[in-house]
């Protein structure tokens, strides 16, 4: 296939591919924002609930007019007409994002292969996450990015590279396009249009994973830039049958283009087929890393610093030895012991089902042992093999591991995959490994039995999510009496870290369940303990899990309005942060530390101690300033610009605006370079109320020339910014700096300016 210089054809993937990687599709993002409406709405309680239909119900009751019934369908309605404000879109999509703990799946990984290979040349993600992108990346390129509708005027029909468009914007350029405007914007704006005439003009295929297809206002551009190219074949893979496909896509047969829905097909399994059946083997960094990592030390420049040069020739000498320990490896474990060879090392999907047959064919002659190594290899690898098919091997492996009750089986290794098990969602076969885990527990002594303990509390999480309160107790109750009963206790501190990690996690299902007292009451128990190890171990880790007890009792005692109690802990937990950032080369420890500080600084201001506030946020403040002159990422900047907003907010408040103004102007400084280094509508926002915040204060001391410039300034920003998005938010900023111009022309006697504004 060569549709351009790069070759290959467009790929079109949606929220369902990146299902395994755990991002939420659209329904679970839907549970998230109706969790979020609830909490503001009716308080935690409500937000708590189980179920999300409850919820939903209970919004309704509430007064919230939601049109849609529950379902994918809410997404538009709750982004529309709910949720149109910026920070509360990227809150809940990047809580979204980050469930998935930063893991990759292994269809976007495949996919990147097959971008490597010059299979596509383009791929379209609806998606905010970036797994697109370090697929791609993991595969040794780094593609052109169109990050929002905005930028698709910059996408070659033909090109000569890579490239990768998120076409709803993504969570790093915060652009997100949630709702049915925004939709409809990228739908009619001409450069969507332009984009899929000439990708689908010059592409031999077009090829569709785990998008439904039922956004009109998207599909209406594919469908006319598919009828003027009817040449262009197009491959929808769904993972049900095909009377799963949505109106739309099925419309797309009334374009004349070659349309060919493919059932049945997980995406994780969708494109470790196609890079199969391409004969690509695994991806160069599975298959010899040693050689990946020779590869891109060649891609260094020599550096004229000796230091630098030394290092880089002990990375050779390094690399030389691990190829060695590779070759060697390799080669004992060849001929005659094929079984074991490929479980000592991580296995890409197709060789996990090699060996599974390898292992069947056997018949009785295979042991559980050998089993059990199976199955552990295949837990320990599951989020790049797919979650389908590490469940299929996972199954499969258990009821043989189980068959004979005779078999003495290792706890430990009972445990891992049991937690794969409940990782993927499949709770009988786990339910079964763990209840196999407590017989094995009996001669396996108290390491068993913790190791069932910790399975069972995270077997209980997973009832809670799904709203099985019953089970959930009952399975937390189980975990904590073995943890409670184990030989050691209280004396071993690993016994004791165990327990109040399980503390912890039934504490969570408790305040999941609405029981917020008994969760209370169980992380003070976790608390507890973890004071005293902190005071027996006394290293870093015991000080930082002290730290988590401590912010997790302070939230829930915020949250019932004892601040006192709050504040006390807050200041527990600051002193233990001031002696961790002490740490040399710890700028997380540093951010943390500038975190702890300004949450006591905001305590003592709502107890009306405005001097203690002042002075806590000053030394956040100069936290931050180190911190955005030795890190200098873009976050540092933005942590800077919020503590310099808090400082300036305190001083103002006292009546020292020239002081106010100073830190107004520093944290502009720092929002003019932003906008212009991300150029993104939100990094503009932030520009424009900064500016407006400064105009205040220039005209309160009388400077008016000044005070208008900057207002012109923020209205031209919020102008455009109401072009683009459409949104009530977007036309209040403008009104609200227009009202302001007004004022000024008032003050100053000038009628006409006053009316014009």
């Amino acid at each position: 296939m060569d549709g351009g210089p790069w070759g290959g054809g467009v790929a079109l993937i949606g929220a369902g591919c990146s299902v395994s990687a755990g991002v939420p599709s659209a329904i679970g993002i839907v549970d998230l924002a109706l969790r979020h409406l609830a909490h503001v709405r009716l308080g935690q309680p409500a937000a708590a609930a189980s179920d999300p239909r409850a919820i939903y119900d209970e919004l309704k009751k509430d007064g919230l007019d939601l049109e849609a019934p529950y379902g994918p369908d809410l997404y538009h309605e709750l982004f529309d007409r709910h949720l149109d404000e910026a920070n509360e879109q990227r809150a809940l999509i990047g809580k979204a994002i980050a469930s998935s703990q930063g893991k990759i799946n292994w269809a976007h990984l495949r996919l990147g292969q097959l971008v490597a290979e010059r299979y596509v040349h383009t791929v379209i993600t609806t998606n905010f996450d970036q797994l697109a992108l370090e697929g791609i990346v993991r595969n040794g390129l780094i593609p052109a990015v169109a990050d929002g509708f905005e930028a698709l005027n910059r996408i070659d029909s033909r090109p000569a590279f890579p490239q990768l468009v998120h076409l709803h914007g993504s969570l790093q350029n915060y652009s997100l396009r949630t709702n049915r405007r925004h939709a409809q914007q990228a739908g009619h704006v001409s450069p969507t249009r332009g984009a899929l005439y000439g990708l689908l003009r010059d592409a031999p295929f077009l090829l569709v994973a785990g998008y439904r297809g039922d956004d009109e206002d998207f599909m209406r551009p594919l469908h006319d830039a598919l009828a003027a190219f009817p040449q262009c074949r197009v491959f929808w893979a769904l993972r049900a049958g095909v009377e799963a496909a949505s109106r739309q896509a099925a419309a797309l047969r009334d374009t004349g283009c070659r349309l060919q829905f493919i059932p049945g097909q997980d995406a994780d399994d969708l494109f470790d087929s196609l890079a199969s059946g391409a004969r690509l083997g695994a991806p160069p960094w599975l298959r010899d890393p040693v050689a990946v990592m020779r590869k891109e030390h060649r891609r260094i420049a020599e550096p004229a610093a000796p230091t630098a040069r030394h290092l880089l020739e002990r990375h050779v000498a390094e690399l030389g030895a691990l190829d060695a320990c590779l070759a060697t490896h390799r080669a004992r474990n060849e001929p005659g012991r094929r079984e074991a060879a490929p479980l000592e090392r991580p296995l890409p999907a197709n060789d996990f089902a090699a060996v599974r047959r390898t292992l069947e064919d056997a018949g009785g002659v295979a042991s559980a042992e050998s089993w059990m190594r199976f199955a552990v290899a295949v837990a320990d690898a599951a989020p790049t093999v797919g979650e389908a098919s590490a469940r299929e091997h996972l199954r499969a492996a258990v009821g043989r591991i189980l068959k004979n009750p005779r078999d003495h089986l290792n706890a430990g290794q009972l445990s891992r995959v049991g937690s794969a098990l409940v990782s993927l969602g499949d709770e009988a076969p786990a339910r079964a490994v763990f209840e196999r885990m407590r017989d094995e527990a009996e001669s396996a002594g108290a390491a068993g039995e913790g190791d069932l303990s910790m399975a069972l509390s995270r077997l209980a999480g997973l009832a809670a999510d799904r709203g099985d309160k019953e089970t959930a107790q009952r399975l937390c109750a189980e975990a904590l009496a073995i943890q409670q009963r184990l030989p050691g206790q209280p004396g071993a501190p690993d016994g004791q870290s165990d327990l109040a990690l399980v503390l912890g996690r039934v504490a969570d299902v408790a305040q999941d369940s609405g029981d917020r007292e008994a969760a209370e009451q169980l992380h003070r128990e976790a608390l507890a303990i973890r004071r005293r190890l902190a005071g027996q171990l006394g290293t870093l880790d015991a000080q930082r899990d002290l730290c988590a007890s401590l912010d997790r009792v302070a939230d829930m005692t915020q949250d019932r309005a004892d601040k006192e109690a709050a504040e006390r802990l807050r200041r527990e937990a600051l002193a233990i942060h001031r002696r961790l950032a002490e740490q040399p080369g710890t700028p997380d420890a540093q951010r943390e530390l500038a975190v702890a500080l300004g949450q006591v600084a905001d305590l003592a201001q709502d107890r009306g101690d405005r001097e203690v506030a002042e002075e806590l946020h000053r030394e956040a403040l100069a936290i931050h300033r180190r911190l955005a002159g030795q890190v200098g990422t873009v976050d540092a900047q933005r942590d800077l610009s919020v503590a310099l907003g808090r400082v300036a907010d305190l001083t103002q408040d006292r009546g020292d605006k020239e002081a106010a103004e100073q830190f107004r102007r520093e944290a502009l400084a720092i929002h003019r370079r932003l906008a212009e280094q991300l150029g993104t509508l939100d990094a503009q926002r932030d520009l424009s109320v900064t500016l407006a915040r400064v105009a205040d204060l220039a005209q309160d001391r009388g400077n008016t020339e000044a005070a208008e410039q900057l207002y012109q300034e923020a209205l031209a920003i919020r102008l455009t910014r109401a072009d683009l998005l459409g949104t009530q938010d977007a036309q209040r900023g403008v009104s609200f700096v227009r009202r302001r111009i007004a004022n000024l022309a008032r003050d100053r006697g000038d009628p006409g300016e006053r009316d014009e504004a």
